[in-house]
């Protein structure tokens, strides 16, 4: 009842194929063939209506196929996937008709609550049955759901229970024979969500301020464009760029006053404190220049601008400039910027400018 397969050759995937036409199966036999990953072209070698005995053991596979829409796959009832690299186990990825499933003898640390209730459920509704031993399982309160699941009645259809241990310092530790105090303090199972909800928000803070380092100047602007947020910004942070304090305007007429009175006392105040970087066009400004260009630019770049307001400030084409200059900055920054100083009786006061 059982030969050779005789429409395919298996030999050259380096396994043996034999068919049993009574029970309508193929056992399929790739152990120790060298193999790194799951030989997908062998199970699709077989007619559909058989089921499938799959020996891949003593090989070099790491993980499970992926794609579930291989020819054949779902036909396969024995998977023999012992002595090889497995690390992770994924029960979605694993054929749905198992009858028998090795994983002994790999390098499985870990079985999640997942893939345990699948295994617990499949027990329950077939005659499935597994092993799992000799795999270095992590000794951390995560073993157990892995523990409940070997000491409950489906349990005995593990047929290498007895082989599954648990990694711990000191010596090896029988699952099945432990207590969850033997590898889960109390402490740990009460702060393990803790632990795990501090260690996701410190992941997410650290990756919030990494990404605010990498868009600082964006989002400032951002912000700093909204009428709600301005409030938060500090007139000192907004202006931290500009080079001078002070932008004095004012009529060549009133130079003497200016010069040897109000910039000497922003200058050279004897307390350091009151002490200003000024700008005044008679020793600031760039010879040869357009004046409306650097009246713009000394406005811009001075943090706040005095107004010396007097008959001949009024009178001067220049002066209005600067003022509106500083008036429209005010206005657009929503910080008070213009500081006047009334120089001198202003008799046209009435007929000035409603600005």
């Amino acid at each position: 009842l059982e030969d050779q397969y005789p429409t395919q050759d298996c030999s050259q995937y380096g396994c043996n194929c034999t068919v049993n036409r009574y029970y309508k199966e193929v056992t399929i036999n790739c152990s120790s063939a060298g193999l790194e990953t799951f030989p997908l072209e062998v199970v699709e070698l077989p007619d559909p209506e058989y089921t499938i005995n799959l020996d891949l053991s003593n090989n070099e596979i790491t993980d499970f196929p992926s794609d579930l829409n291989i020819t054949n796959y779902e036909n396969v009832k024995v998977l023999n996937i012992s002595g090889n690299k497995v690390e992770q186990v994924n029960h979605k990825f694993l054929p749905s008709n198992l009858k028998y499933l090795s994983l002994n003898n790999n390098k499985i640390r870990e079985l999640s609550e997942e893939s345990v209730k699948y295994f617990e459920k499949h027990i329950n509704m077939t005659s499935f049955h597994m092993k799992m031993g000799q795999n270095p399982y992590v000794c951390n309160c995560n073993a157990e759901h892995l523990m409940n699941f070997l000491d409950s009645p489906v349990g005995s259809r593990v047929e290498d229970g007895n082989n599954v241990f648990l990694q711990c310092s000191r010596v090896p530790l029988q699952l099945v024979s432990a207590k969850l105090e033997d590898f889960c303090t109390s402490i740990d199972a009460k702060l393990l969500p803790i632990i795990s909800a501090t260690t996701t928000i410190v992941a997410i803070l650290f990756f919030v301020i990494a990404l605010y380092h990498m868009n600082k100047q964006r989002i400032l602007i951002y912000l700093y464009s909204k009428r709600w947020s301005r409030k938060f910004f500090h007139e000192d942070y907004i202006d931290k760029d500009k080079n001078f304090d002070v932008f004095i305007s004012y009529s060549h007429a009133d130079s003497e006053y200016v010069e040897k009175q109000l910039l000497r006392g922003l200058e050279y105040s004897p307390d350091s404190e009151f002490r200003y970087k000024v700008c005044v066009h008679s020793r600031d400004w760039n010879v040869g220049e357009d004046i409306p260009t650097q009246i713009f630019r000394s406005v811009s770049d001075s943090r706040k601008t005095i107004i010396v307001l007097s008959p001949n400030y009024v009178e001067s084409q220049w002066s209005d400039m600067e003022f509106k200059a500083a008036h429209k900055k005010a206005l657009s920054d929503k910080i008070q910027r213009v500081i006047v100083i009334k120089h001198g009786d202003i008799s046209v006061e009435n007929e000035m400018v409603e600005d």
